[in-house]
């Protein structure tokens, strides 16, 4: 089975971060979680996950659409 590269934008908020920890339950995909941590972010959201070696989180917006093509 090929494992996927994923980008979730907003995810760690509540409906982001519990999406987040579904998709890596059920696969083994590649997963970037790119939120700019406002009012509604939260990492404490993604603390259970932060270690798995198929996790990445970065702290930028995502309306930056050159970060979007690099990652």
């Amino acid at each position: 089975m090929k494992n996927n590269k994923v980008l979730i934008t907003g995810g760690a908020g509540f409906i982001g971060s519990n999406y987040v920890q579904y998709i890596l339950e059920t696969s083994q995909d590649e997963i970037f979680v790119l939120d700019k941590l406002t009012y509604a972010g939260d990492l404490k959201n993604l603390a259970s996950i932060s270690s798995l070696p198929n996790y990445t989180f970065i702290e930028k917006n995502a309306c930056d659409k050159f970060l979007i093509y690099k990652v």
